[in-house]
């Protein structure tokens, strides 16, 4: 859980700046445990299987140790912040759901697959989906809203099937426009038999480890995700955000670590939806990663900068190729001005569809997103249920 730097915010919609969203930040911090020690125990564990090498290199060339690392800096390294309590990982569904379902307005349909939306004149009149393969079609009332919150390519997706987007029946140009990710690449350092870095399993853990979090909700199998991270700005500007988180998990082999950088701001990397065949999936046109030499030089420049502490404590770069993949951060397929209107987040050419998820996000978050998506949700409920009660 990380809260990106106010400059994330200085180009998105007005409503939308750090300001306007720092309610909802505190608002999802009092509803969730976020913790760097998620044990029953409070310890924090599998230091020694490659965080500690990690974090002795980068003293070795100037980071500090910071215990606010929930509000990542340059230069700065700790103990990553996640959502959980008592050795149980919180989601949104074990945290909220329980309070929605016990309401009497609420019904909850598993297993169903919303294929379109039909519309009137701009106006949706129903939604019709699949459950067990029947198709079935729920019917709004009066004042009713479709509140799409399917995801980065879910919403995109059921738009355009519903004839909502570039050159469709309503058009609308920014649907599935400038969809993007946080890239991420690894790199494998090798080390001597006394490095001290040891191995921990997660498939299969073993037995002793299952004992602990079976019986106590502590241990290694509570700490979950990276062990430690650390975050690199390149060029010569240092305003103290940055551009590349770098972390590692426990290590899979003795005396090896896997070195992950993300490329947490992308300048010029993104692709557009368009619906696949049959309209179950969207085909993406252009490139999400390093699509451009900026790109790829703040990743090159962190790579470097880590290659070159972790020679000084004995480790060796096993590879010098490296190439990115998916984070899986996807964001910005219907964007807040050009997709949806930022006052009422409906989408534009529509009276009553909403999207509410990471599609409306202007740009990618300087940072792990999970924070600003939940803060960014409390703040849709708030204006989608002033309309629903206005």
């Amino acid at each position: 859980m990380q809260h990106p730097s106010p400059n994330n915010f200085l180009s998105w919609s007005a409503g939308w700046q750090s300001s306007q969203l720092e309610p909802y930040f505190i608002d999802v911090q009092n509803r969730f445990s976020i913790t760097g020690t998620p044990s029953r125990d409070g310890q924090h564990y599998l230091d020694e299987f490659g965080a500690n090498k990690l974090r002795e290199a980068l003293h070795g060339v100037g980071f500090m140790d910071d215990d606010r690392i929930e509000r990542p800096r340059a230069r700065t390294m700790g103990i990553p912040k996640v959502a959980a309590h008592d050795g149980v990982r919180w989601s949104t569904a074990n945290t909220m759901l329980a309070d929605a379902l016990d309401s009497s307005n609420f019904h909850l349909s598993l297993g169903c697959e919303v294929r379109e939306i039909l519309f009137e004149q701009g106006r949706a009149i129903g939604v019709r989906y699949t459950h067990q393969g029947v198709s079935q079609t729920v019917t709004l009332n009066s004042g009713g809203r479709v509140v799409l919150a399917a995801g980065a390519f879910n919403s995109p997706r059921i738009l355009l099937n519903s004839g909502v987007g570039p050159g469709k029946s309503i058009n609308n140009p920014g649907v599935g426009r400038g969809i993007s990710d946080h890239s991420i690449t690894s790199i494998k350092y090798i080390f001597p038999s006394n490095s001290g870095i040891q191995s921990f399993s997660y498939n299969p853990p073993s037995q002793e480890a299952i004992d602990q979090y079976i019986n106590h909700r502590s241990g290694p199998l509570t700490q979950f995700g990276p062990t430690i991270a650390a975050f690199i700005k390149s060029g010569d500007e240092n305003d103290g955000d940055f551009d590349v988180e770098v972390f590692v998990n426990a290590a899979k082999n003795e005396n090896e670590m896997d070195a992950y950088f993300i490329l947490m701001k992308p300048d010029c990397s993104s692709a557009d939806l368009t619906l696949g065949s049959g309209g179950d999936t969207v085909d993406m046109h252009g490139s999400v990663h390093l699509n451009c030499p900026n790109d790829v030089a703040r990743l090159q420049s962190a790579i470097d900068i880590v290659t070159n502490a972790l020679n000084q404590v004995g480790g060796t770069r096993e590879d010098q190729n490296w190439h990115a993949d998916n984070m899986n951060h996807w964001a910005g397929s219907c964007k807040l001005g050009s997709c949806v209107d930022a006052t009422t987040l409906l989408v534009h050419g529509t009276e009553n569809v909403a999207v509410v998820d990471a599609s409306i996000l202007p740009g990618q978050i300087w940072g792990h997103p999970a924070l600003t998506l939940k803060a960014i949700a409390l703040k849709a409920a708030d204006i989608v249920g002033g309309q629903l009660q206005s």
